[in-house]
């Protein structure tokens, strides 16, 4: 009975604390993209001496300002009618939006999140057109090494009306991502897909099949951070291993 008491006693405890915790923070708008094509961001951190907010991989951070209720504040000037990625630290600690489940995933240390900045019509919006299918495979690789259980995977793209039994051929598209990417960057953040339907329907490209690979020969290229790009004999391996994967 005792214990039961105390267990009652702990859980109204916790419950306490939430509300209060919940009850001190503002409720704001992490990343309010403005009429202007401007971004508003916001980061509450009451007790940080400094947080900054890294916007599409410039490799400079902006400072933003403190408010009274501890959100920090940044406003950017009109940005690209497109698809950007920041982060935020905080004294110098990287880390995600907690209010954005908008993330680009990478095989690096570092993660961020993305916000759309709409704008006039873009060959990657969604149109009332054909589309094609986007294809997930993975298999057990033996050219590419540090992949865990050995399994790398890849995405393919066939066109609008493809059939594999057809004897109609296509041409091949090898679509290779960035460098920290991954096989999927190209789908959940390039929008290929939605770029090749348009195109097709527009009569701007054939119609073809998009081969969208893991684009390593050894995983450490990346996962050893920048310093990957000093080392001769990792770039070389890494290029030798990939040849074989591709």
């Amino acid at each position: 009975m005792i214990q039961a008491y105390r267990t009652m006693l702990l859980g109204a405890g916790i419950a306490a604390l939430a509300a209060t915790a919940s009850a001190q923070q503002p409720s704001y708008n992490s990343h309010e993209v403005n009429p202007d094509h401007s971004v508003t961001f916001r980061y509450y951190a009451p007790t940080a001496k400094l947080v900054t907010v890294g916007l599409d991989y410039t490799h400079s951070d902006s400072p933003m300002a403190k408010g009274t209720d501890g959100t920090w504040t940044l406003t950017t000037g009109p940005l690209a009618p497109e698809l950007h990625v920041y982060s935020f630290k905080v004294d110098g600690t990287g880390l995600l939006d907690p209010l954005n489940q908008s993330v680009e995933v990478s095989m690096a240390f570092f993660r961020a999140n993305t916000v759309l900045v709409p704008g006039a019509p873009q060959p990657w919006d969604f149109k009332d057109v054909p589309h094609g299918t986007v294809h997930h495979h993975v298999y057990e690789t033996k050219a590419v090494t540090g992949l865990p259980g050995n399994a790398e995977d890849y995405y393919v793209y066939t066109p609008p009306g493809y059939d594999a039994a057809a004897a109609k051929s296509y041409p091949v598209l090898y679509l290779l991502h960035g460098w920290a990417q991954i096989a999927e960057s190209w789908v959940n953040i390039g929008q290929a897909n939605l770029i090749l339907d348009n195109l097709i329907a527009e009569g701007r490209a054939v119609p073809m099949v998009v081969v969208m690979p893991l684009g390593y020969g050894n995983a450490s290229f990346v996962t050893n951070g920048f310093g990957s790009w000093n080392d001769e004999a990792l770039i070389a391996d890494n290029l030798d291993r990939y040849s074989k994967a591709l």
